[in-house]
């Protein structure tokens, strides 16, 4: 070989890992590309390209690449756990719950992949079976602080209030300074009406944390809940100050706001102007060509809520969507709570399909939306 000649396809391999060790990604994965050109078939060097495009977050790149290394070798551990990765990245729930399901039917002895896989299913609702997974991962590592927050979270989406704060202060004897647990176990104190409890939570947090934006809110919340309105609008203010672009605490202060003894509508009208700025900069497609059909036969109506259970929204609900039920009009339910009740499963056979977008970011959500063809959409948030 002369010096001129270029790299074969095991010195493109050695080039690309050094830069891997170097961590230069980017440069790692041009020469493993390279390499795969000369040689399509090489599984290792597919599926190492694939979880270094994991690490950049180019999902849907590293899912091509993985794929390939999974044709070679389908019964591969690591590939397909980078895969239900990359799927549940890219809020692919159900496509990465069967990958994780696959995967645990002959690797189960990893506590990572059962607690990920528990994620995944609680992002699909699948409450009962995530718990089961999440038990399972704690058995395998009971010292690992993560898996006890991440099956504290999952007990507060159930409902089982006092669990979540057993399995907190488990998760806290662990880690006393584990920040996301204490903010958590502020939160569930809170729904619990235990507010002394959430109180010393909070104040926790935000000694480890001063400027704390999930801190300053929750314990804006709380001073909120317990009728100390002028302190409440301030912490959230001083939130908000922290973190300019979030709407959530926006929309926190304007509701707690309502409630000043003194109206305050010019700062209330600035403020909801400012919420949607952040709105509208969080659009990252505008859509100017739309799928619903133009026969005129049937109209379409979307129906955006969290609400559609026992809840004032739903209740008002049922006797409209039973009346539009005898209409030609075709109803399309977009849920943004994973809640369901006796009352969801009375307004569910009024609609034609019923999408959640719960735990969805909010450009999938809105291509949801659209794919869906619909005439009017209609948003039930009240405030």
């Amino acid at each position: 070989m002369t010096d001129n000649a270029p790299p074969n396809e095991a010195e493109l391999i050695k080039q690309a890992l050094l830069l891997q060790h170097d961590n230069k990604t980017e440069a790692a994965c041009e020469a493993l590309q390279a390499a795969l050109v000369l040689n399509p078939a090489n599984g290792n060097s597919a599926f190492l390209l694939g979880s270094l495009l994991v690490s950049l977050n180019r999902f849907r790149h590293a899912l091509m690449w993985l794929e390939k290394a999974l044709v070679i070798e389908p019964v591969w551990a690591e590939a397909l756990a980078f895969k239900a990765h990359a799927l549940a990245s890219l809020q692919q729930w159900d496509e990465a719950a069967k990958v994780y399901k696959h995967l645990v039917s002959f690797k189960s002895d990893s506590y990572q992949i059962l607690s990920n896989y528990s994620q995944v299913l609680r992002c699909l609702g699948e409450f009962e079976q995530a718990l089961q997974q999440a038990d399972k991962a704690i058995l395998l590592s009971p010292g690992d602080a993560t898996l006890w927050y991440r099956k504290g979270v999952l007990l507060g989406d159930m409902h089982n209030l006092e669990q979540a704060v057993t399995t907190y202060q488990m998760a806290l004897r662990l880690q006393s300074d584990y920040q996301s647990v204490l903010n958590n176990l502020c939160i569930v104190y809170t729904k619990l009406n235990q507010l002394a409890s959430a109180l010393e939570c909070v104040d926790k947090l935000l000694a480890l944390s001063p400027g704390s934006t999930s801190g300053l809110a929750n314990k804006a919340s709380l001073l909120l809940k317990m009728g100390e309105v002028e302190a409440a609008v301030a912490l959230f203010e001083q939130a908000a100050a922290s973190d300019p672009a979030s709407e959530h605490i926006k929309g926190m202060n304007l509701f707690a706001m309502n409630f000043l003894p003194t109206p305050a509508p010019d700062r209330m009208l600035a403020l909801a102007k400012q919420f949607g700025e952040c709105v509208n900069h969080k659009i990252a497609v505008r859509y100017t060509h739309w799928l619903c059909p133009r026969d005129g036969q049937t109209l379409r109506i979307g129906v955006v809520s969290g609400d559609l259970r026992s809840h004032p929204v739903g209740y008002f609900s049922e006797s409209l969507l039973t009346e539009l039920a005898k209409h030609n009009i075709e109803l399309h339910a977009f849920t943004s709570n994973h809640k369901r009740d006796a009352l969801t499963d009375r307004l569910r056979p009024h609609f034609k399909s019923w999408t959640s977008l719960h735990n969805m970011r909010f450009s999938l959500a809105a291509k949801r939306i659209h794919d869906a063809g619909i005439h009017v959409l209609i948003d039930l948030a009240g405030h």
